[in-house]
């Protein structure tokens, strides 16, 4: 025992140190390396600007010369200073050129253009008048530079690595002195550490100084020892309360150890039909085969199994499983089983209830769930077929109030046609009588005929033909509002002029309060942006959300006016806004406004203040459905009780 238990410390022994030395030798390398990349880098820096300031050295002290050399066609001066050039480090090639062709060209050495530049060559004369006529061309290498650090790297990282194994070899020893070796005296005493040995305390091998972690370690494993011999005296005690409360209680109690029953008692020899005598030293396997009922064999093994590989839910497993008792009768018991010390040894220790009533109990109501689960299900059927039943009575009403939308722009639509076909009328009578004088006219000799009667007649038939075509454009619109208003739901995107059809149905609905209360007069504001357009819309379903809005506030500002007011003059004010990417409509009438305990329920389905009669309630939340959903805008709504209320809606600026 001795023996195996040096070998161990011999495998441990200096593996915590090597741990750290690795560590310690990883990351100083790694700092040393990124040390000198960083030395490098800046070397490099400094080497590339030094070859700038070379370049720049030669624009301000060289150029000037070889440009006036050149103008003078003075070869040889040129080269003369192109060789002075030739003494600047790094430089490796020069090049002049006259306006477009090469004049001279200078190879320095075989090394690589990295760096080239070109320098104008500006001439100027005793006049002072300047001429530029060509250009220098100089290039520079960095290879004289990458080999300055490739020296330099080599020297720098092998100072930096040196110094790093130095350090980590002394932290190496240091650890291993004054932490390793004492760490192994430490768990050599935990090896020989048990209940039977607590007598000698852990005392370690260093000299006195003042006090660190080690000796907290040390203290703390002497005082786990004195709580140990604390402990073993509890434990006995523990084991006589244990046994005594055992005996009284009502629950099945036994201890499994080495395979066999260790302890039961009578609870649970009560439970199963035998004594306790009969129950002592049973072996586990028969345990299985006596008290657990053969078709739940199975199941008792495969939670055993899973209890003893720790794949198990909670603090302590609960089973549920049948049991047979020694008449051979079967029940329902509930166990719970966890590991314990007993008498100084792992055991399990395990639980037993007689739970067969309460089984009974849950079977009931498992039969009482399923029948009320058959009660839901049937009353949800129900609930299912009256929901479709208001759904189709909900579409009927939306049809409804499409209808009866339309039917009130009837009275208005019949008043807008009946002045441009009035028009249309007289205009085309006037024509008919114009094209006979003008005939009369044709008809007479031509010594007769005069030409400016003749020209005045066709000028007055081409004014009261485009007077009959704007009356009739004006009809055909009115019309096809009729039509896309009178169409149903899922209608195309069309592009469409915003501001018209505001315009159109505006009109169309004054016309309409008209029709209904033909003393009803109210001043109509417009304030459109002309840099809206024509945007993308499905225009039958928005000229109808237009019209619900219009109606409501001409019904607002009609109810107001017929409160006597002085000096109250019915207004309804449409505005329109480019936003950029979202088109602004502002929908404002001085009417009756909207109390405060209506506005959360304005927009809701059926809910309207209207007469009976008077409105289905739906004509707000369907304008909110089209905005909102169908356009995917904003729908909102400001107002003062007896001031005012405005509709504000914003669609995307749609091309």
């Amino acid at each position: 025992m001795s023996d195996n238990k040096t070998s161990i410390d011999s495998r441990y022994e200096g593996q915590l140190s090597r741990t750290l030395l690795f560590w310690v030798v990883a990351i100083s390398s790694f700092f040393a390396i990124l040390t000198t990349g960083f030395q490098l880098y800046f070397s490099f820096a400094e080497d590339r600007a030094n070859i700038f300031n070379n370049l720049e050295f030669i624009k301000e002290s060289y150029v000037q010369s070889i440009a006036t050399s050149a103008f003078n066609l003075d070869e040889n001066q040129a080269r003369i200073i192109l060789h002075g050039i030739q003494a600047i480090p790094d430089i490796v090639f020069l090049e002049v050129w006259d306006r477009q062709s090469k004049w001279i060209s200078m190879q320095l050495s075989d090394g690589k253009k990295d760096i080239v530049m070109e320098f104008p060559l500006i001439y100027t004369d005793t006049s002072g008048k300047t001429q530029s006529f060509g250009k220098l061309v100089v290039a520079a290498s960095l290879e004289d530079v990458y080999q300055r650090l490739w020296k330099d790297t080599f020297l720098i990282l092998g100072s930096n690595i040196l110094k790093t194994l130095a350090a980590s070899l002394f932290i190496f020893l240091l650890f291993q002195w004054s932490i390793t070796r004492h760490l192994l005296r430490i768990a050599s005493y935990f090896r020989k550490l048990d209940f039977n040995n607590l007598e000698q305390e852990l005392v370690l091998d260093r000299q006195k100084s003042k006090p660190d972690e080690l000796d907290g370690l040390t203290m703390a494993i002497n005082d786990m020892r004195t709580r140990l011999i604390q402990t073993s005296e509890e434990r006995q005690q523990a084991d006589k309360r244990f046994r005594s409360f055992s005996e009284q209680s009502l629950m099945g109690i036994c201890v499994i150890q080495h395979d066999c029953v260790a302890y039961a008692n009578q609870a649970i020899a009560d439970i199963f039909g035998y004594t306790i005598q009969e129950m002592m030293n049973w072996p586990a396997k028969a345990l299985y085969t006596k008290i657990i009922y053969l078709e739940d064999l199975p199941k008792v093994q495969e939670q055993a199994r899973k209890k003893q590989a720790g794949d198990t839910e909670g603090t302590i497993p609960r089973y549920e499983w049948r049991a047979v008792n020694a008449s051979g009768e079967w029940f329902w018991v509930e166990s719970y089983s966890l590991t314990i010390t007993y008498q100084n040894e792992g055991a399990d220790l395990v639980y037993l209830i007689d739970i067969t009533e309460r089984k009974q109990t849950e079977e009931e109501i498992k039969t009482l769930n399923q029948e009320l689960e058959q009660r839901v299900v049937k009353r949800t059927e129900e609930l299912q077929e009256s929901l479709n039943s208001l759904r189709k009575t909900q579409k009927q009403l939306v049809v409804q109030e499409k209808l009866a939308s339309l039917g009130s722009m009837t009275a208005g639509i019949s008043h807008e046609l009946k002045n441009p076909l009035h028009l249309v009328n007289n205009f085309a009578e006037q024509c008919s009588l114009l094209s006979e004088d003008l005939q009369k006219e044709l008809n007479k000799g031509e010594g007769d005929r005069n030409q400016e009667t003749i020209s005045q007649l066709l000028t007055m038939i081409a004014k009261a033909a485009n007077t009959t075509y704007k009356h009739s454009q004006r009809a055909d619109n009115v019309i096809r509002a009729m039509l896309l208003h009178s169409r149903g739901t899922g209608g195309e995107w069309q592009l469409m002029d915003l501001n018209l059809l505001l315009k159109e149905y505006t009109t169309l609905a004054f016309h309409s309060m008209r029709a209904i209360n033909y003393t009803f007069n109210a001043n109509l504001e417009s304030n459109f942006d002309s840099s809206i357009g024509q945007i993308k819309m499905v225009p039958q379903d928005l000229s109808r959300a237009f019209l619900n809005i219009l109606n409501n506030a001409l019904y607002a500002v009609c109810e107001k006016s017929q409160q006597s007011l002085e000096h109250y003059v019915p207004t309804i004010k449409t505005t329109t806004k480019n936003l950029g990417n979202w088109i602004e409509i502002r929908i404002w009438d001085n009417g009756t406004g909207i109390p405060e305990k209506n506005k959360n329920k304005i927009m809701e389905p059926f809910f309207t203040t209207k007469p009976a009669g008077s409105g289905t309630g739906l004509g707000l939340s369907l304008s909110y459905e089209i905005v909102v959903q169908e356009h995917e805008g904003t729908f909102q709504i400001e107002s003062s009780e007896g001031e005012y209320t405005e509709f504000i809606l914003t669609i995307p600026n749609k091309q």
